[in-house]
């Protein structure tokens, strides 16, 4: 898709099950690349759905 852009997600969140959430939403995104990094590759209203998820 050509309106896609690239994010890279990062997170450093010390509540075990906030970082969960967090992680399992990233999740359906991207691509997980460490423990608390995430690529990405989202068009406008992903991003948009991404945020609200958050």
């Amino acid at each position: 898709m050509p309106d896609e852009r690239f994010y890279t997600i990062a997170y450093d969140i010390p509540d075990d099950g906030r970082r969960v959430k967090v992680a399992n939403v990233l999740k359906s995104f991207g691509e997980r690349v460490q423990l608390s990094v995430f690529e990405c590759w989202l068009a406008p209203g992903q991003l948009q759905q991404l945020k609200q998820l958050l």
